[in-house]
């Protein structure tokens, strides 16, 4: 039921709704808009069934993952290529290498820290790690005077 609510969404808002070719047939006029939202829907779901069989699932992880590390920063640096396009005009394409560098280093930056291990600090530590609070109690059990 999702599937075919969904085509008939998408449908609606963009592939026309019922607006198609009308043929010059007498009472044709009356169920031709009906026809075509009926066979754009039919063919939408087919499209969106055989996008599911082909497409793989992603877990929940995958995608955030897939959202958060890859498609934002491509976001953000296709909102820096634009932004200059439109501010500088043509000009503005030189902010393409400095993206593509700017991306590179950080690429570059996120594997290396990726690799690391605690052996590897650049910085000792200073002391020993505190484990567990100290225990205050009023009463010290030394076994003497009460």
């Amino acid at each position: 039921m999702n599937t075919i609510t969904m085509s008939a969404i998408v449908v609606t808002l963009f592939f026309g709704g019922p607006n198609g070719y009308i043929p010059h047939i007498p009472g044709a006029t009356i169920y031709m808009p009906v026809i075509y939202f009926l066979l754009k829907t039919a063919a939408f779901c087919f499209i969106y069934v055989w996008f599911r069989a082909a497409l793989p699932r992603l877990r929940y992880d995958q995608l955030m993952d897939l959202g958060w590390k890859r498609l934002i920063p491509v976001t953000l640096g296709w909102l820096l290529i634009v932004a200059a396009v439109i501010a500088w005009g043509w000009a503005g394409l030189i902010m393409v290498p400095v993206v593509v560098f700017a991306s590179l280093f950080l690429i570059r930056a996120t594997r290396l820290g990726a690799g690391r291990s605690e052996e590897d600090v650049v910085i000792p530590a200073i002391g020993r790690p505190v484990t567990h609070a100290p225990r205050l109690s009023p009463v010290e059990p030394s076994g003497g005077e009460p």
